[in-house]
C-alpha cells in the first residue's frame, strides 16, 4: 500500500509549500519510521524487506530521485506514505527540513505514538522496532539503535549471506572482524568497538514517543549536510535527555555502504563547515517547539 504526495513547487528555499495530494485511505499506525532519500533505491530495496516483517508504517521523503526509488516503494508490502520533493539545483539537500515534515505528518496527521527517523540504507534488525518502542520510556528519553557499518568490500558481498532472515548474518562476511579498518576515521565505528558499546550516541536510527518529539521540538534545520547528526547529540545533552540503546542483538541495524570508490562517489560532508554551522547552546534555546507544531504543519500542508 502506497500513498503519494507530490510537492509541486517551492519558494524561498522552503520546499514543502504548495502541496497537492493524492490521498488513499488514512495511514493510521501507532509506529512510523521517517526517512529521507535520494537515488538510493538499490539500498532502500533491502531495507524494506526487513520493515515488511515488522509492525510499522513508513513515511518516505524522496529528494527528487532519478532512479527507481518510487517503484521500489510501490512494490513493497509496507504501508508507505511517499512524499516527492520538487526538482532542485543541487545533488543532495540536507535532510533536516524534510525530516521535520515527516515527523510532523506522523504526529499531526496520523497520530503516531512512536516516531523514529533513519536513512534509506539502514537495514533494521528483526526486533529493532519493538525493542526501540519498549526503550522509549518518556518525554525525555531518546532511543538510538546501534549497528554495524559495512565497508565497501562487504557491501559488494552482502547478498552472499542470508541477511533477509537475520541481518546480523553480515558478520559471516569474510574478514568482517579481522580485515583492516583504517578507512574508519573514528575507531569507535569498528565492529569490535560497536559490540562493546552500551549506549550508542550517534544517530543512524533513533527517536522515541510523540511526547518526546513534542518536548524536543524537531531537528534543527541546516543547509550544511551532516550538521543535524552532531546537533541531535548536542541538543539532547543540553536538554538533559537520556539516550538509551536497546542491548538485544536482534535490535541492531546494518548501515549499508553508499559510497562507490570506483566512481569516486562519497557522501558529501565538510566537517569544518558542519561544526561551524552548529548553534552555541550556551546562549541559544535548544528546544525548537515551533518546528513540529500543528499550526506550522497545517501551513506546510495547506499553502497553495
Amino acid at each position: 500500500m502506497i500513498k503519494v504526495v507530490h510537492i509541486k513547487s517551492r519558494r524561498a528555499g522552503n520546499f514543502y509549500h504548495f502541496i497537492s495530494s493524492m490521498f488513499a485511505d488514512s495511514l493510521i499506525h501507532e509506529t512510523i519510521v521517517v526517512l529521507g532519500t535520494y537515488n538510493r533505491g538499490h539500498l532502500l530495496r533491502r531495507s524494506l524487506k526487513l520493515y515488511e516483517k515488522q509492525d510499522v508504517a513508513l513515511i518516505v521523503i524522496d529528494d527528487d530521485s532519478s532512479d527507481d526509488t518510487f517503484y521500489v516503494c510501490e512494490s513493497s508490502s509496507c504501508a508507505i506514505y511517499f512524499i516527492k520533493l520538487p526538482p532542485k539545483g543541487q545533488q543532495w539537500r540536507d535532510s533536516s527540513s524534510f525530516l521535520n515534515l515527516g515527523i510532523a505528518t506522523a504526529i499531526n496527521r496520523f497520530d503516531a505514538k512512536w516516531v523514529f527517523i533513519t536513512h534509506p540504507e539502514i537495514i533494521p534488525g528483526i526486533d529493532t522496532i519493538e525493542c526501540c518502542k519498549q526503550s522509549a520510556l518518556g518525554y525525555n528519553t531518546w532511543v538510538n539503535a546501534k549497528g554495524y557499518y559495512l565497508k565497501p568490500e562487504h557491501q559488494k558481498m552482502i547478498d552472499t549471506v542470508n541477511w533477509q532472515s537475520n541481518p546480523l548474518n553480515v558478520r559471516d562476511l569474510p574478514g568482517f572482524y579481522s580485515s583492516p579498518s583504517a578507512e574508519f576515521e573514528n575507531r569507535d565505528y569498528t565492529p569490535e568497538a560497536i559490540d562493546r558499546t552500551a549506549v550508542w550516541a550517534s544517530w543512524i536510527f533513533g527517536g522515541g514517543s510523540s511526547e518526546m518529539w513534542q518536548f524536543f521540538g524537531g531537528v534543527t534545520e541546516f543547509e550544511i549536510w551532516g550538521s543535524v547528526d552532531v546537533d541531535l547529540l548536542n541538543r539532547r545533552a543540553r536538554l538533559g535527555m537520556q539516550t538509551v540503546t536497546p542491548m538485544v542483538a536482534s535490535a541492531m541495524v546494518i548501515h549499508q555502504n553508499h559510497d562507490d570508490p570506483a566512481e569516486n562517489i562519497v557522501t558529501p560532508r565538510d566537517m569544518e563547515k558542519c561544526m561551524a554551522a552548529l548553534p552555541d547552546y550556551n546562549i541559544a534555546d535548544p528546544r525548537k517547539p515551533h518546528l513540529l507544531s500543528r499550526e506550522r504543519w497545517q501551513q506546510m500542508m495547506c499553502n497553495k
